[in-house]
């Protein structure tokens, strides 16, 4: 029994020895472990006194002519020659009104005509007679005769007059296409009864294009009338040559409608977006800093992080900035920054305030 007991104690000893040694080494080893070290990319400052931005302004492309064709005159849709979508000449046909009632009238017109012609006639051959007659003939019969001859002879001119309206009538009846260009809205069907000046379709001259761009005062002043200009559709480049310059401001963006001329264009439609680019340069003491390099501050602010030297490490302290402009992934800011300060430029949800981290590269 007494040799149990001592081999037992004998077995704890051994292993609280062992116990206590692999405790002793692991602690030395982690006191072997390195320090890591955390690295950032750095953007140097550099100041400038004014700084300049390239920005965009959209706009539309606009049909240079476009109209609602309708019919000078009343009637019924006799004939519809195009459907939207089709290309037109300028004096082609493109409907016609039923011009029955017009052709009635011209004929009862024609009727009238004959029979203003014989009273005149008639009235004529009176007058002469009593002019001509030596005795039996008073005064007043000869006024008599003389009026109605002047009566006849004015009902003549009316009913040819008459008869020029209705002529003008029935080729107003026909709608010819007042420019070359492409029907975009067909308003009417066959049968159809249209009022006067009603629109009976939409038509734009789309190969003929401009570009209609609202743009700000500051931008206004750098643009000159016949002067050619870069415009951005669909990605691609054109050259446009500034027509006019609207005299009116917008009620809604405040800006004010510059018209550029554009090249006949493929692929390209009305209401399509026209991007032009103007360049500001203004007087304002700051720097250019990576978009990356933004820090979400209090109350909507924005600060950066400034790698602070010291010693053989930084101290990252935070910088509170206020943003003037944004170019290619850069953004101009106003701050207490000073030349050869280092920004931090990525990373940034990385790190924190207060945090020593070393220089990996310095960006310029």
């Amino acid at each position: 029994m007494k040799k149990l007991q001592k081999l037992f104690v004998i077995t704890i000893t051994v292993a609280v020895v062992y116990t206590a040694t692999l405790v002793l080494q692991t602690k030395k080893d982690v006191k072997k472990e390195p320090r890591k070290t955390f690295y950032v990319a750095v953007h140097k400052v550099k100041k400038v006194n004014r700084y300049v931005v390239k920005y965009p302004y959209v706009g539309k492309i606009a049909a240079k002519r476009t109209s609602q064709v309708g019919f000078e005159i009343s009637g019924q849709i006799e004939s519809l020659v195009f459907d939207e979508g089709d290309f037109v000449r300028k004096g082609q046909k493109i409907a016609t009104l039923n011009v029955d009632r017009l052709l009635a009238r011209k004929s009862e017109l024609i009727s009238k005509l004959k029979s203003a012609k014989a009273n005149l006639e008639l009235a004529k051959l009176t007058l002469n007679r009593f002019r001509n007659a030596k005795l039996g003939v008073s005064f007043q019969n000869l006024d008599e005769a003389q009026q109605n001859y002047y009566m006849q002879k004015a009902n003549v001119s009316l009913a040819q007059a008459q008869i020029k309206t209705v002529e003008v009538d029935i080729k107003k009846s026909t709608l010819f296409a007042p420019f070359t260009g492409t029907i975009s809205k067909v308003y009417i069907d066959l049968g159809q009864v249209v009022s006067l000046q009603q629109p009976v379709i939409w038509l734009m001259s789309n190969h003929l294009l401009e570009a209609q761009v609202g743009i700000t005062r500051e931008g206004i002043d750098n643009i000159t009338i016949g002067k050619k200009y870069p415009i951005e559709i669909h990605g691609r480049k054109v050259t446009a040559v500034a027509t006019a310059i609207l005299p009116n401001r917008t009620s809604m963006s405040r800006t004010i409608d510059v018209i550029f001329d554009l090249p006949r264009l493929e692929g390209v439609a009305v209401g399509d977006l026209a991007v032009f680019y103007t360049k500001y340069t203004k007087q304002k003491k700051g720097t250019w800093i990576p978009i990356s390099s933004l820090v979400e501050g209090v109350r909507g602010l924005w600060s950066c992080y400034v790698a602070v030297p010291q010693k053989h490490q930084y101290r990252l302290v935070a910088h509170p900035l206020q943003i003037h402009a944004y170019r290619n992934n850069y953004v101009f800011v106003e701050s207490n920054l000073r030349n050869g300060d280092y920004v931090v430029s990525t990373g940034i949800h990385r790190v924190t305030a207060g945090k020593f981290v070393q220089i990996l590269e310095s960006q310029p």
